[in-house]
């Protein structure tokens, strides 16, 4: 997961899940997790950890405002 598409750029999706009021969760280290944080509209994980991808994933169905 650590390539230059997931460092640089802002996909698609990333909006789509923005306007649906879906939380993202990106990866650490990347140009988007800034935003992602000071919009507090998701989370950062390492990407390279499946243990931290899985206890987001957890926390986020966790939070019932989502």
């Amino acid at each position: 997961m650590d390539n230059i598409q997931n460092k640089l750029s802002f996909s698609v999706k990333f909006y789509e899940a923005i306007l649906a009021k879906t939380p993202v969760i990106v990866s650490k280290g990347s140009n988007v997790e800034k935003f992602v944080e000071e919009h507090n509209i998701g989370f950062s994980v390492d990407g390279n950890n499946v243990e931290d991808i899985r206890d987001c994933i957890k926390a986020i169905i966790l939070i019932k405002k989502y």
